[in-house]
């Protein structure tokens, strides 16, 4: 109360005086501001993020005042101005996504001004890009983190004319690829693509139909989903009616005859635009139901509104044991946190996201000892091809199981170096916080 006081008198007198608040700042240093942009899907009943206040309060326990500010493009020059003269740091608490009144753009160049002013940032838009774009990934092509079935399209062009030409393959050996925008969070935007061998558009020969073990036979197996009756379309343009006949329409209607097909390797198969393609989004495990030439449509928009790119990865089937999820601060790892699946009433289910039910274990580091390790031999090498020469001071690696379970190894999925959320686990505040805190007094006494 009483700091609180003195920021006020002292507000009182720069305004009596007719100068800014910067003249003042000797009296109180230990101010933050967390930014957070209005709406999105990551917001609690409360209007904030569900981990902001948490960290407000642990903020506050450490002997920082810490005020929440909502950012709005419209505001981005009053407030650049005005928040170097009333604080010393700044937090985005801002997943890449979509907002009433925010845009990325604008909301990073807002945070480059703020820290050429002198304010110190967390995490700074260019260590966001270099290390939390999906493209990054394939900087570390023949890491052993990394998954050695990769490609990246730079355009348009480029996707529709390669994804087209492996499809076929794809098909015949019974695989799934997942499809990736290259921004994005919480799953949206990242597409399991498998081919529907029972739909119109394929042609070719296939094995005779035989009950297989999931477990050995993952890799030949094709998950065929007919559907019947009428739902809506997802894309906001209509009704789909459940055959994705190209007509801009996606079916979303549930599964009424699931089964397994073996599909030979050597199977001569021939894909047409009318080939049907299930989709299922990671954000939620929802699927869709697209023809080969409308989902090249749909898929457009990743290009088109990202002005970007799109990453195409294998599938990796051990997804379904869930994520292993490392945090980090700098190069030092807080926590382990086991990200599984809500299999409940999808067995098929793979987003290991809180919003589609998935569960979230967190462990300390010392008792995920294999995956830490390995982190900890790959992190040198990874921050070099990255060109990060000091990692900020909250970011996550999320990896995934692979290969037999005797001989797993691990591989990277995604790292996200924007926004990481904790809400699974509050406590998390306080180390944040702290971290943070010795970040922006290490960076003061250095100025």
């Amino acid at each position: 109360m009483l700091f609180r006081l003195l920021v006020a008198s002292t507000a009182v007198l720069a305004a009596v005086l007719g100068v800014g608040y910067h003249y003042f700042r000797p009296l109180y240093p230990r101010r933050l501001a967390i930014i957070e942009c209005e709406g999105g899907t990551d917001k609690a009943a409360h209007g904030h993020r569900a981990d902001t206040p948490p960290l407000q309060r642990a903020f506050e326990r450490h002997g920082y005042h810490a005020d929440i500010i909502f950012f709005a493009d419209d505001h981005a020059s009053w407030l650049a101005k005005e928040l170097p003269r009333n604080y010393t740091a700044v937090m985005s608490r801002v997943d890449p996504g979509d907002y009433l009144y925010c845009t990325e753009g604008r909301l990073h160049a807002f945070l480059r001004t703020l820290n050429a002013s002198g304010m110190v940032v967390f995490n700074h838009p260019d260590i966001q890009h270099k290390m939390g774009s999906k493209a990054s990934l394939l900087k570390l092509e023949g890491m052993p983190l990394a998954n050695p079935d990769a490609y990246h399209y730079h355009s348009f062009e480029h996707f529709v004319s390669h994804f087209a030409a492996i499809l076929p393959q794809m098909a015949a050996d019974g695989r799934m690829r997942v499809l990736k925008q290259n921004r994005g969070s919480k799953g949206e935007g990242v597409w399991r693509v498998a081919v529907n061998l029972t739909s119109g558009g394929v042609m070719g020969v296939l094995a005779e139909e035989k009950t297989v073990d999931e477990q050995q036979q993952q890799a030949q197996r094709v998950v065929l989903d007919r559907r019947n009756g009428k739902a809506e379309g997802r894309d906001g343009k209509g009704k789909g009616n459940g055959n994705g006949n190209g007509n801009g329409n996606a079916s979303t209607g549930s599964s009424s005859n699931s089964k397994a097909l073996i599909v030979p390797k050597k199977a001569s198969i021939q894909l047409t635009p009318d080939t049907m393609l299930v989709l299922t989004e990671a954000k939620d495990n929802h699927e869709e139901s697209r023809t080969f030439q409308n989902f090249t449509s749909f898929f457009e928009r990743y290009f088109e509104e990202q002005g970007d790119s799109v990453v195409n990865q294998a599938y990796l089937t051990r997804i379904s044991e869930g994520e292993i999820r490392v945090i980090l601060s700098g190069r030092t790892i807080l926590k382990v946190v086991e990200r599984r699946p809500d299999a409940s009433t999808n067995s098929d289910a793979f987003s290991a996201n809180l919003g589609a039910m998935a569960t979230h274990d967190y462990y300390d580091p010392r008792e995920r000892p294999s995956i830490v390790d390995f982190l900890h031999s790959q992190l040198g090498e990874m921050l070099d091809r990255l060109d990060v020469s000091e990692p900020p001071v909250l970011w996550t690696c999320d990896f995934i199981r692979d290969g037999p379970p005797e001989r797993t190894v691990y591989i990277l999925s995604e790292i996200n170096a924007a926004c990481v959320g904790f809400s699974g686990h509050p406590p998390l505040a306080d180390l944040v916080a702290q971290r943070v805190i010795d970040t922006v007094e290490r960076i003061k006494r250095g100025r």
